[in-house]
């Protein structure tokens, strides 16, 4: 019941997220990837978005390195990033 509650909980703070998340996907292809990568490959929905933020705080970085600008640093005042993870491009 506790896990329930926590993801509704985040689901309500994550609302600015998941709009987010609905808007970029079709627009930048690899956030739709990357959270697939996130649910072991499978193809994934809103309810795995909520899951994987809720309980994969590394992929909130992944995510915010995905948004533009101006989103990225609105999103990442509500539910800030991990501070210890880095991400490098493959360049």
């Amino acid at each position: 019941m506790k896990i329930r509650y926590i993801r509704w909980l985040y689901t309500i703070i994550g609302f600015f997220h998941i709009c987010a998340y609905l808007f970029y996907r079709s627009r930048i292809i690899e956030i739709k990837e990357d959270l697939d990568a996130h649910c072991n490959g499978k193809d994934s929905n809103i309810i795995d978005f909520v899951k994987v933020l809720t309980w994969r705080r590394e992929y909130r970085n992944v995510f915010y390195y995905r948004l533009p600008f101006l989103p990225r640093h609105i999103l990442n005042a509500i539910l800030p990033k991990v501070k210890t993870s880095v991400i490098v491009p493959n360049n």
